[in-house]
């Protein structure tokens, strides 16, 4: 039997977040996934960075989630093992100079193609919308634009590409990479 843990980050298991991190250290996935390490948090240096340091990266997220894979083995009489698999980050960021909300995601590439990051989606708004926060109208994220199967997936979701002009406005003192797109999605 398969389970999707959907923990969500704090003192008590930051643990989880400090296994991804280290994961996604030798994983392709880290060359399109750079929130951490933009925000001077090297996966090659964690075992230097304290708990305090990344419960601090996070402090100004709604949420963050660490997606694991629980197999749970049934044995004669019915003893169990259970194993836990890290697969997949995912968190809503509040930025507040632009007044907005950054969503991240990112699933391990052994993990990539089997809807994780579909289920992850769903997780998310799922859960912005039973928060009922109308506060949280819209989210955003950036991509790499030649990351194509996260586009497909985004597009799948209802995320939407951001015109210039809107770009210009909501964005005027955002610096972004030519290789990045912005995408949308209105939660409610």
């Amino acid at each position: 039997m398969i389970n999707f843990n959907f923990n969500f980050i704090n003192n008590s298991n930051i643990h989880l977040l400090r296994s991804f991190l280290s994961l996604l250290n030798s994983d392709p996935a880290s060359s399109t996934f750079r929130y951490f390490t933009n925000r001077n948090c090297p996966s090659s240096s964690l075992s230097i960075i304290t708990d305090n340091f990344l419960l601090s990266i996070i402090h100004p997220h709604v949420f963050t989630i660490v997606l694991t894979l629980e197999t749970v083995c049934k044995f004669e009489k019915e003893n169990k093992i259970s194993k836990n698999k890290i697969i997949g980050y995912s968190h809503i960021d509040y930025d507040k100079e632009k007044n907005i909300y950054w969503f991240g995601l990112c699933i391990l590439s052994e993990y990539q193609n089997n809807g994780y990051g579909s289920k992850l989606i769903d997780f998310i708004i799922s859960r912005i919308k039973e928060m009922n926060s109308t506060f949280i109208n819209k989210i955003y994220l950036s991509v790499d634009s030649n990351n194509l199967n996260a586009i497909r997936l985004y597009n799948k979701k209802g995320f939407v590409s951001e015109t210039e002009s809107l770009l210009d406005s909501v964005f005027d003192t955002f610096s972004i990479e030519n290789k990045n797109i912005i995408m949308s999605l209105n939660c409610f």
